[in-house]
């Protein structure tokens, strides 16, 4: 099974890079997301809604990277209890699921809820 977190591929050997020569080539919250996005094909979430603190958990593989052709997005009706809370609870009781979503409270807000 190919690991998710890999960035060039499942026969690619992992790349150890110091957070001093990420740094040097990586200027901005713009330059790293497009890096995950474009580079390593990773699916994220709208910009805007991007914290440096997850993207930085994807990096460094805490959290788990999902690849942009894995992703269909549908249109789903508008119900009442929809929210994004009964999401995260509903998402809480996977544990592979949660290893992919944001954790830090602040961050949780930043998540498209529309």
């Amino acid at each position: 099974m190919e690991d998710g977190n890999q960035i060039n591929g499942a026969n690619a050997p992992k790349v150890r890079v110091t957070a001093k020569d990420f740094a040097a080539k990586m200027r901005d919250k713009t330059e790293v997301y497009h890096f995950l996005s474009h580079e390593v094909g990773a699916y994220l979430s709208p910009y805007d809604t991007m914290t440096v603190w997850h993207m930085r958990d994807l990096m460094s593989g805490k959290r788990r990277r999902i690849k942009g052709t894995d992703v269909k997005h549908l249109n789903v009706p508008q119900y009442e209890g929809l929210k994004l809370e009964t999401f995260m609870d509903f998402a809480g009781r996977y544990p592979e699921v949660m290893r992919a979503l944001p954790i830090e409270p602040k961050e949780i807000e930043k998540l498209p809820s529309k």
